[in-house]
């Protein structure tokens, strides 16, 4: 058994099926949990409270299902992981508790409770969680996603909102299958795996249709979310300069972000600490680059601001947080 893993396994009735509920309280024990369960990823802890998450697993026939729990953390995974470990599965998260933030393809958007997206993990992607959270994953094989989405199956990340119809649909049979699938004979499992990929990848073509009359408003937001995450490491990446590459003023810019959950300004400063909070955990653990070298990295050009904004995000000094990734080696 691995250290700081404990595992309870019990037979599940009516199956020869097992709910395995493994509870990591050591997040390097924690990021080989969710690599072994998911995909290779790198896993960031935001805060300096004691690191305590869960993964239950559910398996219907080729479709596995997994009830999530965690403290507030960040998620990515990069071109590296990808290329040393290609996935042959899909991931399709509901967001049951908490909010969080992803991206994939140049595309950004938050998940609240009830909505579900999902994930490539053939390319890169980021979840971030400011807060507790509990997500169900499911994992499906790339053959079944085609099947229903043909074409479409690539570049297919965004939010399905559970508002009405077939989102709503969708994201209520996504819980309810989770919980009776223990209790599913071998028939009915595959009788349900199927309702349930015609049902959610109905819900998520049925998105995609409507996704291609977006307006131009969203359009414009879409491609500069997708150029500042190409550009973070850029200290003249502002306002300013966004607005005279994409030719238009800086005031119809941030007129563009007024209604959205998070102003350009504060999602471009969002995005490169998470970004340095995972490179710093990378500087814990295997003594790469120092704090300074990592926030001109990433675009911060005064180490005193970036320290001031990083422990004003995660609750420590970037040096405190390299500190408590070596403690956790």
């Amino acid at each position: 058994m691995d250290r700081g893993i404990q595992r309870y396994d019990s037979e599940v009735e009516g199956r020869n099926a097992i709910r395995s509920v493994k509870v990591v309280d050591q997040h390097r024990a924690w990021n080989d949990l969710v690599n072994r369960t998911f995909v290779d990823l790198q896993t960031c802890p935001a805060t300096d409270e004691p690191f305590r998450a869960t993964i239950e697993s559910a398996p219907l026939v080729s479709v596995e299902m997994s009830h999530v729990t965690g403290c507030a953390q960040s998620v990515i995974r990069t071109r590296r992981h990808i290329d040393c470990n290609p996935s042959p599965f899909f991931l399709m998260n509901l967001q049951l508790s908490g909010s969080a933030r992803a991206s994939q393809y140049g595309f950004y958007t938050h998940l609240r409770p009830g909505d579900f997206a999902l994930f490539d993990p053939n390319r890169p992607y980021e979840i971030a969680f400011d807060e507790s959270f509990a997500q169900i994953v499911v994992k499906i094989p790339q053959d079944r996603v085609r099947h229903y989405l043909g074409n479409q199956a690539e570049r297919q990340f965004s939010r399905i909102r559970p508002k009405t119809g077939m989102g709503k649909l969708a994201s209520n049979f996504i819980a309810s299958t989770y919980r009776e699938a223990p209790h599913l004979s071998g028939s009915e499992a595959t009788n349900i795996e199927h309702c349930l990929l015609e049902i959610c990848l109905s819900a998520i073509r049925s998105e995609r249709s409507t996704r291609l009359d977006v307006s131009c408003g969203e359009s414009m937001r879409q491609r500069v979310r997708q150029y500042v995450l190409q550009n973070l490491r850029s200290s003249n990446l502002s306002c300013k300069a966004i607005a005279q590459k994409h030719s238009v003023s800086e005031r119809y810019l941030r007129r563009l972000f007024q209604n959205e959950d998070e102003s350009l300004s504060t999602f471009i400063r969002a995005c490169r600490l998470e970004r340095a909070k995972a490179d710093l955990t990378l500087s814990g653990l295997n003594h790469h680059a120092s704090i300074t070298e990592i926030a001109y990295k990433w675009g911060f050009s005064d180490g005193a601001h970036f320290s001031r904004l990083f422990k004003a995000k995660n609750g420590l000094t970037p040096r405190e947080y390299v500190i408590r990734s070596k403690k956790r080696q």
